[in-house]
């Protein structure tokens, strides 16, 4: 057993994603073809795809039980991402525009709720709670510990 820091761990679990896919991708062009690559042997990685693949359960499951204590802060990381690219997108335009209505033009004003100042002192306040809890989570990541299979 080797005993890894979770940064270490999350880095480990990221790679073995980008191998599993591409042993997934080799063993689905080669499985079944006319003429055989006979430098590709499917049988060793679908081997290797499903050791790679219970390599990543272990390291996913302990992550899961190691960030237990700060899990809130991964799932509030989650949702502030999706409150601040919500209020990016908010239209805050008050000007109207025109339109073409039989001989003339009418024009039309919006009315907003949340206006701009409102919209980017939101967007401000929630950037620097995702920053300090960003900075929790590696701070956590860095001085804890699990041990994975070697």
């Amino acid at each position: 057993m080797a005993k890894i820091s979770l940064r270490k761990a999350l880095q480990i679990k990221k790679n073995l994603t980008g191998e599993i896919t591409k042993v997934r991708a080799t063993v689905m062009v080669h499985n079944s073809q006319r003429n055989p690559n006979r430098h590709i042997n499917v049988l060793e990685l679908v081997a290797e795809f499903e050791s790679k693949v219970e390599k990543i359960i272990a390291i996913k499951t302990a992550l899961a039980v190691a960030n237990v204590s700060i899990y809130e802060d991964i799932l509030r990381v989650d949702e502030l991402k999706g409150l601040i690219s919500f209020y990016e997108g908010l239209n805050t335009e008050e000007e109207g525009q025109e339109f073409e209505a039989g001989e003339g033009f009418v024009k039309f004003t919006n009315t907003v709720a949340i206006d701009y100042s409102e919209k980017e002192s939101k967007i401000k306040t929630l950037k620097k709670e995702l920053e300090e809890r960003l900075e929790k989570i590696d701070e956590f990541n860095s001085t804890h510990y699990i041990e994975i299979a070697d």
